[in-house]
């Protein structure tokens, strides 16, 4: 099986495009004001935070959409890691930790 390389440009057309039906999708299965929200998140955590919204049972997956949106999704990783919000509920059990309880 040969390999061949994908033109990037290309490459981003068809993710663009990709991302733009999921959206028409998701408007028809979201309630406006979530899917309005949606519209504003930066397109690398759109499919999980869909995930979340859409009625996913993975607890992980809804605490770390949560502190990714809680940060404002800005460098993620590095402020949900260092996170000094000790009144959150979810502090304890947030991603990124390195001593995870």
């Amino acid at each position: 099986m040969v390999l061949q390389k994908i033109d990037p440009v290309l490459s981003r057309q068809i993710a663009e495009k990709n991302q733009a039906d999921r959206m028409i999708a998701l408007k028809e299965r979201l309630p406006e004001n979530k899917y309005l929200a949606l519209t504003r998140v930066p397109p690398r955590y759109i499919g999980r935070l869909t995930k979340a919204l859409t009625g996913t049972k993975s607890k992980k997956l809804l605490i770390r959409s949560m502190c990714e949106q809680c940060v404002g999704w800005e460098d993620a990783h590095e402020r949900i890691k260092n996170c000094s919000s000790h009144l959150c509920a979810l502090h304890l059990v947030r991603p990124h930790q390195d001593n995870p309880i």
